[in-house]
């Protein structure tokens, strides 16, 4: 073998290679250690974030945090474990993750016995979504919109812990949180299962009309409810109002596109997702 060749040879099977940290991340996730649904990075992060910064960062919110975190890594080792048909590949990973999440659950139930309250809404959206992988639709509608719906209501309970005064926190404090933080959850759940529509019918659905009728109606009374709060309240709002007005006509001009030969990279729409959910929080914030 020539000096060239085991070169290009050590170059190709070397950790630092493009192509070993792919195969690398391709085994992770093959056994359950890293989740691919690239789209709901900002989806688990930015509601919580939300919540915290609209309140008090406390202790709890720390355990919180790694509850729901590690816990998001612990669904998806089960949703495959339970796909797959209970492949022992995943056992490792959801043992693990499990492990950890409980650990900081009972963190949080230490420092606020009062979060015990916020399994109630959680146990169905997450039984949905875990019967959805039984049947092998863990990608459809219904699924996508029970787990945004639970990651929209980490606002609320991160906000509900900045509320509480530290160490005199109680149940009636769930009661307390302002309307305000109602309402942005309402948007952030309307932005993230707008997502569900938009990403189908540039990937999945592409050219399905049922699909692109669905993601435009729903973007459409996205824009209308955002539009009567810009009335109502005026300032950032309206700002807001506007990113919607944007956001509707992207679910209509990108899916379009891509019905015409010029469809968007995944890589660029997980990007412009990244983009618009950042945007979209930083408005969030400065209106309430």
């Amino acid at each position: 073998m020539s000096i060239n060749e085991a070169a290009a040879r050590s170059t190709i099977h070397s950790p630092s290679h493009p192509h070993t940290k792919r195969n690398n991340a391709a085994h992770l996730t093959h056994n359950g250690w890293l989740p691919n649904y690239h789209g709901a990075w900002a989806m688990i992060t930015i509601p919580p974030l939300l919540g915290i910064a609209f309140t008090h960062a406390r202790l709890v919110h720390i355990a919180f945090l790694g509850t729901w975190w590690i816990g998001y890594f612990c669904f998806f080792a089960l949703l495959m474990y339970i796909k797959s048909r209970f492949a022992r590949r995943y056992i490792p990973a959801l043992l693990t993750y499990g492990t950890l999440t409980a650990i900081c659950g009972v963190a949080v139930l230490v420092l606020a016995p009062y979060a015990l309250l916020w399994v109630i809404p959680f146990l169905p959206l997450i039984a949905i979504a875990v019967e959805e992988a039984h049947c092998r639709r863990e990608r459809s509608v219904l699924s996508g919109f029970a787990t945004v719906l639970a990651a929209s209501l980490t606002l609320p309970v991160a906000a509900g812990f900045g509320i509480a005064a530290p160490g005199t926190g109680q149940w009636q404090d769930i009661l307390h949180i302002p309307w305000s933080i109602w309402l942005c959850t309402i948007f952030v759940f309307l932005y993230f299962a707008g997502t569900v529509f938009y990403v189908k019918t540039n990937i999945r659905e592409r050219g399905n009309s049922k699909y692109l009728v669905a993601s435009l109606a729903w973007h459409g009374i996205a824009l209308a409810c955002a539009g009567i709060a810009a009335f109502m309240f005026g300032g950032w709002w309206i700002a807001h109002a506007l990113l919607w007005l944007v956001l509707t006509f992207r679910a209509w001009i990108v899916p379009y596109r891509a019905q015409h030969g010029k469809p968007l990279t995944i890589m660029a729409l997980g990007m412009g997702e990244v983009f618009a959910s950042i945007v979209l929080a930083i408005v969030w914030y400065l209106c309430i």
